[in-house]
This record gives C-alpha cells, sequence and structure tokens, in this order.
C-alpha cells in the first residue's frame, strides 16, 4: 500500500510539473514579465497582506507568548510605525527588517487597519471557543 501511494504521488507530481514551468503558464509569464498589466487591480485587503504575518504571529496576529508579539488589538499607528523602522534599518531585528522591506507603506497601513480591528485575545483562548 505504502508503494503504491508513493508511486502515485510521484506520478501526480511527475504530470504536474509540466504546468506550472512559467513558460508554459501564460498568465504566470504576464505576471512576472509584464506586471505593470495589473497596476490598476484593487489592492490587496489588509487581511490577505496580514496573513503574511500568520507564521509567526498566528491566525489574525493572535499568538500571545514572550518571545512574538501579538499583532491582534495593536493600534494602527503604533503597528505602522513600527514596520516603517523595520523596514527603515531603525529598529533591530533578526527577522523583522527583511520582512517590512517587501511591504509598501500602503500595505503596512492596511495590515495596521485589519490588525487593530481584531479582538486582543490570545488565538488559543479564540479556538477553543469556536470563533
Amino acid at each position: 500500500m505504502k508503494r503504491m501511494v508513493l508511486a502515485g504521488a510521484a506520478l501526480a507530481i511527475g504530470l504536474m510539473t509540466p504546468m506550472v514551468q512559467a513558460g508554459d503558464n501564460p498568465f504566470v509569464e504576464e505576471v512576472f514579465v509584464h506586471p505593470e498589466k495589473f497596476s490598476n487591480d484593487p489592492p490587496l485587503s489588509g487581511k490577505m497582506v496580514g496573513d503574511n504575518c500568520s507564521a509567526c504571529h498566528g491566525t489574525q496576529g493572535r499568538i500571545f507568548d514572550e518571545i512574538i508579539p501579538p499583532l491582534a488589538g495593536m493600534p494602527k499607528a503604533t503597528f505602522v510605525e513600527l514596520m516603517m523602522r523595520f523596514k527603515a534599518d531603525k529598529r533591530p531585528a533578526i527577522v523583522m527588517n527583511k520582512v517590512a522591506r517587501e511591504f509598501t507603506r500602503s500595505e503596512i497601513e492596511r495590515m495596521g487597519d485589519y490588525f487593530a480591528g481584531q479582538p486582543a485575545r490570545p488565538w488559543l483562548e479564540t479556538s477553543e471557543k469556536g470563533e
């Protein structure tokens, strides 16, 4: 059974490989070669951009521990100020300086709106209640 699963996975990967190559996918080609075509698209929501933070700060910014600060409930002005300081290398950090540089000020402000609107409750507390 284990061999069948592995063989099936290998076959699926082999069949999918041609589909994910940029040269074979005109949409991928357009996005990376001609990004200006998408300059009039609406901006991503604060939630969508803020989802990038979930790996460390938890879903909806609700990791509350002594190492990684929570983002949920953080005032927008505080969030924006911190991110802009990280972006400008004015606040030392191991990872956040590199992360912040990837976002525009507008994206940071939208994330600030999103996180400010999240209840400042730990993720475990909210997940136990089914929220």
